[in-house]
């Protein structure tokens, strides 16, 4: 008698497995959808146009987007002054 290497099939195996990673995907894909959608609702800015304290203005994206802060005067620009609480 051959010896029995597990209690069942492996394509049943295989079944189950796929099944599970097919359910946790789709969890993940909601959950950063609805974060996407959460982000997007929270970032509404004060105004469409920045203006920085030295008179250069600029898109708030811009504003945004620029990690080393204004181009003009090299001041930080805090994003409380961009968008709304």
């Amino acid at each position: 008698m051959p010896k029995q290497t597990s209690l069942f099939p492996e394509d049943e195996i295989r079944k189950k497995m796929n099944a599970r990673v097919i359910k946790k995907k789709f969890k993940k894909f909601i959950s950063k959808k609805d974060e996407i959608k959460l982000s997007e609702q929270s970032k509404k800015p004060k105004q469409e146009i920045y203006k920085c304290k030295c008179g250069l203005k600029m898109h708030w994206k811009v504003a945004e987007g620029r990690s080393d802060g204004c181009p003009q005067c090299n001041r930080h620009i805090p994003l409380s002054e961009i968008f709304e609480e």
